[in-house]
């Protein structure tokens, strides 16, 4: 089946719910680096790991950068300091982007590359071939 699915773009926005928050805070440092010769703003992470142990991480937002790096990541750099309270949550959902995150002293993502550029509007339409998925039809799973 060619089908696909239609997902909207707004800002995510993450709950910052202290039962969703995992013992843990980023905070601005007020410190600015450079990647790949993007001025990026420095936030520090310290919390705790699902295990217990401690977490500590830092990552490096850029305005303006927020949209590829964080979707093309997979989610997973949105993700990544969700605990982190609310503003860390907002400068992502701003636009900052990360670009580039360490945890417990490990390198976990850095950008390599950045290049503006504008993407024609054909690249955002389905084939014609393809239909669109209706999820109000999936079931749940179901024993074979």
């Amino acid at each position: 089946q060619k089908a696909y699915l239609v997902m909207p773009m707004s800002a995510q926005k993450f709950d910052h719910q202290p039962k969703h928050m995992k013992n843990g805070k980023a905070v601005n440092t007020g410190k600015t680096e450079t990647v790949i010769g993007i001025p990026c703003q420095v936030w520090h992470y310290t919390g705790t790991s699902d295990d217990g142990s401690p977490d500590t991480g830092d990552a490096c937002l850029a305005r303006g950068m927020g949209l590829m790096i964080n979707r093309l990541s997979g989610g997973h750099m949105m993700n990544y300091f969700s605990e982190g309270g609310a503003a860390f949550g907002e400068a992502l959902a701003s636009g900052m982007g990360i670009m580039k995150a360490t945890r417990n002293g490990k390198v976990a993502f850095v950008a390599i590359k950045a290049q503006k550029s504008s993407v024609p509007d054909a690249m955002f339409s389905a084939p014609p071939d393809y239909k669109p998925l209706d999820v109000s039809k999936m079931g749940g799973m179901r024993k074979p």
